[in-house]
């Protein structure tokens, strides 16, 4: 399916708006058949976009927290990784070991 259209899952699930490769794909609103809240905004293969990640649709608030903490998460450990890395070379270390005697000596 490909531009606007509507889809119908078999429990329930309803979706309207952009496709693109047959996938939620763009602008769209997504009603789950539980009746909570429609999701309403941007999609992008089949994930709906929340502020700081994107989601599935069909998944409940507890494994949306759950999701979006482990990619903060994930996101915060390589922010730290970068860091070091960073530090490295301005110390012109290569190594581990090398790394904690910089540090212990500054």
């Amino acid at each position: 399916m490909e531009g606007q259209g509507h889809f119908n899952w078999t429990q329930g699930h309803e979706y309207i708006g952009h496709f693109r490769a047959g996938q939620m794909d763009g602008k769209g609103e997504f009603k789950h058949v539980t009746g909570k809240a429609p999701l309403k905004g941007n999609f992008k293969r089949n994930q709906f976009q929340r502020e700081k990640c994107f989601v599935n649709p069909l998944d409940d608030e507890k494994k949306v927290e759950k999701t979006e903490k482990r990619l903060l998460k994930e996101v915060l450990i390589s922010k730290d990784n970068l860091e070091i890395q960073q530090r490295m070379q301005v110390f012109k270390v290569h190594t581990d070991d090398e790394w904690v005697t910089a540090v212990l000596s500054t």
